[in-house]
């Protein structure tokens, strides 16, 4: 009982940023389009372009990746790369950082 308290709370503490951050939760944005997940690096290419031609894409990208949720940073990032990326391509990306 005492878990599910705190899972309450913490949804709750989620709805309150939300709402005072001004994101309209009533509207998810239609990415149908984008084709997600990403089946190539082509494709991602593909994406990429239209990102950097559209400005209002970004914004929409970033309302429709943020409603993934997850209790933990690793869940989250875990259920956003799992919308973006088809496992194929996932493997295909040098995932460590360049320093």
């Amino acid at each position: 009982m005492e878990t599910i308290k705190q899972q309450q709370q913490l949804i709750l503490l989620q709805l309150q940023r939300i709402q005072s951050s001004g994101a309209d939760c009533a509207e998810v944005p239609n990415l149908s389009d984008l084709g997600f997940p990403v089946s190539s690096l082509e494709h991602l290419a593909r994406v990429e372009g239209r990102i950097a031609a559209q400005s209002d894409l970004k914004n929409k990208l970033i309302t429709f990746f943020g409603l993934s949720g997850g209790m933990t940073t690793k869940e989250t990032v875990w259920r956003v790369l799992a919308k973006a990326l088809a496992n194929d391509v996932a493997k295909k990306i040098k995932w460590q950082a360049g320093f």
